[in-house]
């Protein structure tokens, strides 16, 4: 088992991969384009960050409360593992760590301290050259039988947890093991027991505000193995500044990676040729599906305006409530700016004078993707 207590928690990520990056590292299943972190998050801008080139935005008020109640999960699967007196003395010491934190004007305390009551351990951390993990709760285990583990404390509203149409994010609450949950926190929780050295973690979450369920993760050796090869070459891709082209995911990143567009072209053949072509018959069979949806939106509006005729609304019973169904709803009418180059045809002298008040601003230049 590899871990220590924290001490600077943001200097130990500088430049490092940490568990929470890599799903930003690993594309969608289901949607190439998009990373399965979400959040216009890429191998790109992970890579950006990382090397100083942007800033990643702060983190936003829901992932504050995230944060603050990130103990309470902790507590209630001690309790339902364990004992509910070891629930209350971890829950003790993790509060009383984090005011500490938050009233220390730089954020850096002894964490070691508040770890000498159980053998749940918080604000620890696993490093090695590349990679940086700190889980949110490690249990040490005391004996050969009492195998160590990682608890990882989630919460979420009622809805957000629901698996939908997409099989790769959201709960599955009659699973029992990894398949239950979202893949991102799967691939993040296998990088953190990689670098512990722990063989199983479980997930924790804490959701609808009361209600609470945990699944068991097994380690994957495979799986662990190919996060710990990306997360090195991508630390390799920071240190040389080399950025990792060959993770770009959408037409963003390649924005990112190439700001200035040669005004030339170059001849794709072999693989590359038979990729644009199966590209450009599924932007097509897009396109026509689009102006096909659009024809029967059109003729769908068409026919209830016939319905309506010249009452403001239509009404009917649907279950047991009578509900609106359709409405004339007013459009236009409002006032609006006049474009600029209509307004130098009219004012020139005027639309110079807003221009050095600064109320006329320039677009900056941008391209984007025209699939001939």
């Amino acid at each position: 088992m590899n871990y220590s207590y924290i001490t600077d928690f943001y200097k130990s990520r500088e430049g490092r991969i940490g568990s929470s990056d890599i799903p930003a590292l690993i594309p969608h299943p289901d949607k190439p384009s998009e990373s399965l972190a979400g959040y216009e998050r890429t191998a790109i801008t992970v890579y950006q960050e990382k090397a100083g080139i942007t800033k990643r935005e702060p983190a936003g008020f829901s992932a504050r409360v995230g944060n603050d109640i990130e103990g309470l999960p902790l507590r209630y699967f001690i309790e339902e593992h364990n004992d509910n007196q070891t629930a209350i003395e971890f829950y003790k010491s993790y509060m009383l760590c984090q005011i500490e934190k938050e009233l220390s004007s730089d954020g850096i305390i002894d964490t070691a301290s508040f770890n000498t009551i159980s053998n749940y351990k918080h604000n620890t951390e696993s490093t090695n050259n590349f990679a940086v993990a700190h889980a949110d709760c490690l249990y040490v285990g005391n004996s050969a039988k009492d195998k160590p583990f990682i608890i990882e404390a989630k919460s979420a509203q009622f809805w957000a947890t629901k698996r939908k149409d997409d099989i790769y994010s959201g709960y599955d609450f009659d699973i029992e093991d990894w398949q239950g949950i979202p893949l991102k926190h799967y691939f993040q929780i296998q990088f953190q027991m990689a670098l512990y050295g722990v063989k199983t973690a479980y997930l924790a979450l804490l959701y609808n505000t009361s209600e609470f369920r945990s699944w068991k993760i097994k380690a994957n050796k495979k799986h662990q193995a190919d996060l710990l090869e990306l997360a090195e070459y991508m630390k390799k891709c920071i240190d040389t500044k080399t950025p990792p082209k060959e993770k770009a995911m959408n037409a963003a990143d390649i924005q990112k990676l190439y700001p200035e567009i040669k005004e030339d072209f170059r001849e794709v053949v072999g693989k590359e040729l038979e990729s644009a072509k199966i590209i450009k018959e599924k932007y097509d069979h897009a396109k026509q599906q689009i102006k096909k949806w659009k024809l029967s939106e059109r003729d769908a509006l068409d026919a209830m305006s016939i319905l309506l005729k010249d009452e403001r609304e239509i009404k009917g019973i649907i279950g047991d409530e009578l509900k609106t169904i359709a409405t004339w709803k007013n459009t236009g009418g409002s006032e609006y700016i006049m474009g600029v180059s209509e307004m130098e045809k009219v004012n020139p002298k005027e639309l110079k004078r807003l221009g050095n008040l600064g109320l006329i601003k320039k677009k900056k230049t941008d391209s984007k993707i025209d699939i001939k």
